[in-house]
């Protein structure tokens, strides 16, 4: 079982990811413009390359 959280902002953005078994759970709070984009795309690439996710839940509430 992997298990790992972290949380990272960018301006008015806020990315936070855990890994959970094989789920990928991101929540994201803010505005996500293009600076927020690269980082968020690069933090999801990253989790995803490691291997051993097979599910990604994306909560926008």
């Amino acid at each position: 079982m992997r298990d790992d959280a972290t949380q990272e902002s960018t301006g008015n953005f806020t990315l936070q990811s855990t890994v959970r078994d094989a789920s990928l759970e991101l929540v994201v709070a803010g505005e996500l413009d293009m600076a927020a984009a690269f980082s968020f795309e690069s933090k999801v690439d990253a989790h995803l390359t490691a291997g051993g996710v097979e599910a990604v839940v994306l909560d926008l509430a």
